[in-house]
């Protein structure tokens, strides 16, 4: 405290000045490198850097304060290895993203080479890329179209695969519907070629699908889904449905009809193309099952002769 009648002390001595410029100096430069580890402005690094410069030359002047001097340089020399700490992190970063994608890239000839020669562990190979982490759904697109590539057909494969990368797409934050239904429509073609056209049992699988993707449309699209892959779906779905209609699978066919039904709802701009035609077709084939549904009961009513003709 200064004496009675003195007046106060308000000029900071140069000691004092010095001490709060490296004060400053140390916190603007730990705000930098917190800032740039954090990776808020790619610019700072030029800035830490003069800040840096700052505390090593007021260390070299601290000649009168060793203490001080020794708090700048073990400052300096800490902040710069953390510094080269953060550019190895990066470095590391780098080459581990080059190392998976070289990794990814051997897995899928390996995948295509074994497609092609028959091996039987083929499943395994798909495991091992699926287990791998950080791979993208182009990757299992990839392997789908590898797994039915002619002369090979592995269906069962390519559709896992196009599972995998639905699932992954899905996943993402932002997701790409054109590109995922370009994956529901490789997946739904594999699914339909199974069995015979009229053969229900074999498209229930397919028609799986296509209650996934009416959910997807519905409930996630918001109107994003590609209309021309709508428009194929539908008219898939129909074609399904009067394949099986004409060969007597009512129930199975009323099915398929109906999906596509719904799928016509979801047709912005041809819409108005189809609907009056599938109505007329609809209302065609209806009539056409309750003719002959009244002819089948007809004949189950009339009573089989018992005697032998004469």
């Amino acid at each position: 405290m200064s004496e009675v009648g003195s007046k106060p002390q308000n000029k900071v001595t140069e000691t004092d000045a010095h001490l709060l410029i490296c004060l400053a100096a140390q916190l603007a430069l730990e705000d930098c490198l917190v800032q740039m580890q954090e990776g808020n402005d790619p610019n700072l690094r030029p800035e830490a850097t003069w800040f840096m410069k700052i505390a090593w030359n007021l260390a070299l002047e601290s000649t009168d304060n060793s203490l001080e001097m020794q708090k700048l340089f073990l400052f300096c020399c800490k902040k710069g290895l953390l510094r080269q700490c953060l550019d190895h992190v990066e470095a590391c970063r780098a080459l581990r993203k080059r190392i998976d994608e070289s990794v990814t890239l051997l897995a899928m000839y390996e995948f295509e080479a074994k497609a092609h020669l028959g091996d039987n562990n083929l499943s395994e190979c798909l495991d091992m890329v699926e287990a791998m982490p950080h791979t993208d759904p182009n990757t299992f697109e990839t392997l789908a179209a590898l797994a039915v590539e002619s002369p090979v057909y592995h269906r069962d494969l390519g559709m896992r695969s196009l599972r995998i990368a639905i699932k992954k797409r899905l996943a993402m934050d932002v997701i790409d519907f054109t590109k995922l239904s370009k994956a529901f429509h490789s997946l739904v073609d594999l699914a339909l070629n199974n069995g015979s056209s009229s053969d229900a049992e074999s498209k229930e699988e397919a028609l799986t699908i296509y209650q996934d993707i009416c959910d997807i449309i519905e409930n996630r699209a918001k109107g994003c889904y590609p209309e021309l892959q709508i428009l194929w779906l539908m008219t898939k779905a129909w074609n399904c449905g009067i394949h099986l209609f004409s060969s007597s699978k009512q129930e199975a066919g009323e099915k398929w009809c109906a999906v596509a039904l719904k799928l016509l709802h979801h047709l912005p701009t041809f819409k108005c193309n189809y609907q009056e035609k599938v109505a007329t077709i609809a209302k065609t084939l209806k009539d056409t099952l309750s003719e002959v549904s009244s002819y089948l009961e007809k004949i189950k009513a009339s009573p089989f002769p018992t005697e032998a003709y004469s």
